[in-house]
Formats: C-alpha cells, structure tokens, sequence
C-alpha cells in the first residue's frame, strides 16, 4: 500500500489525502507524476502507454534515465515532443504476487501526428540509425547498472488526441 514512508524510500513526495474531495462513488485513480520533460512547444498527439509492473522502483529509476539519455535527444530532433510519467497511488490488484492491474503510466507527446508516427517508425537514413543505436546502448547500459531492467510485466500503447487545454 501506498503512504508516506513508501513515498520517501522511492524518493517521492506524499499527496495531501485530506486535500482531495471526492465528488462521485465511481473508482478514481490518483497518479504520482515523478517524471516531466517538457520539450519546446505543445504536443497536440499522445502516446499513453499503461504499465504493469511490481517494483516501483525499477519502473522510477527507468523512466527519469529514460527522460534523462533519450528523450533530451529527442526534443533536439523533434519540435513540440514531451514525456512524462507517473505511478498509481490507487486500486492496485495483486494475485499470486502479480500486478492485475495498470498501476503505472507514461506519455509522449508531439505536435503533429505525422510527428508521432514518423517518431516511432523506422528510419531508413543510417546516420540516424547509428546515432540512435548509440542512445539506445547508452540507454539499455545505465538501466542495467541501475538494476532498472525488466522493469514491466505488461504493456498496453493507445494514441489520444488534446482536444482542450483545460482540466476544469
């Protein structure tokens, strides 16, 4: 269970429960963003990406490394790229010591969706082939140094569009 000692070990801030007012019975789910690099302009199109993991901290130490070697490269390439990422505070089902349900998240953002989908295909170009290899081995070393590896046991990639900028 989540609470303020968990949050400090993984080196997080604890929400302020009595800060939050629930307005409906339905189930809610609240994240815990430890992740944001903001890039140079407004991603319009989104890869969300749901996780199932069982250690919090190997999915905290991947995603800022992540943040840290690749996506600053990215935003050099890519206007109006983002990414963030965060852990459900909330509703976690376990069974038999496995996560059943999505307890973390992260999003990559872009201005276009020609920007995201030309982001995630291949590249024919082999300079840009070599210059990414080297990011990914950079990538792939540091996670296993941090002990960061197989750090999900389930993945599921939907693609959202920003339709306001407003929460409220």
């Amino acid at each position: 269970m989540f609470s303020s000692e968990v949050a400090e070990k993984l080196g997080l801030e604890s929400p302020k429960w009595d800060s939050f007012d629930w307005k409906t019975t339905a189930p809610q789910d609240i994240y815990q963003v430890f992740s944001v690099a903001g890039g140079n302009s407004q991603s319009n199109y989104w890869v969300k990406n749901d996780y199932k993991f069982n250690d919090r901290q190997k999915f905290i130490d991947n995603h800022k490394l992540f943040a840290e070697i690749v996506v600053k490269q990215i935003q050099k390439d890519m206007e109006g790229y983002n990414h963030g990422a965060a852990i459900n505070l909330t509703f976690e089902k376990y069974e038999n010591g496995e996560m059943l349900s999505y307890n973390g998240v992260s999003f990559d953002g872009a201005a276009s969706l020609e920007q995201l989908l030309t982001n995630r295909a291949y590249k024919e170009n082999q300079e840009t082939n070599k210059t990414w290899q080297k990011i990914g081995k950079k990538f792939t070393e540091e996670v296993e140094k941090k002990g960061a590896s197989d750090l999900h046991t389930a993945k599921k990639t939907t693609i959202w569009r920003l339709v306001d900028e407003a929460w409220n």
